[in-house]
């Protein structure tokens, strides 16, 4: 089923996806803290789109996850959870550090 989705998606929502203009969203980001997490097998985003929001938004983070296509949070759990807390515990959320039973 994933990889049905996918031929979907790369076919019919391709170029829409090309077409839109993330811009007013990044403004909405610039003081935020973010995470911008890309897998390095992606073939539907490639990772420069990645690097590009990272650049475009001064409180980001970048990752890229080794061995992870499109799906990195199914793909990779582990590496997204880790991710995930340190940007929480640089937000300074409390209770970012305490590790889930």
């Amino acid at each position: 089923m994933i990889r049905q989705a996918s031929a979907v998606v790369a076919t019919e929502f391709r170029p829409a996806l090309d077409a839109h203009d993330g811009s007013e969203g990044r403004k909405v980001l610039r003081d935020v803290p973010t995470l911008v997490l890309c897998g390095d097998r992606d073939r539907m985003t490639p990772i420069e789109h990645g690097e590009n929001i990272t650049e475009a938004l001064p409180d980001a983070d970048f990752v890229r996850v080794p061995g992870a296509g499109h799906l990195v949070t199914m793909e990779r759990p582990d590496a997204v959870n880790g991710a995930l807390r340190t940007l929480l515990e640089r937000a300074g959320v409390p209770g970012a550090r305490d590790d889930a039973a």
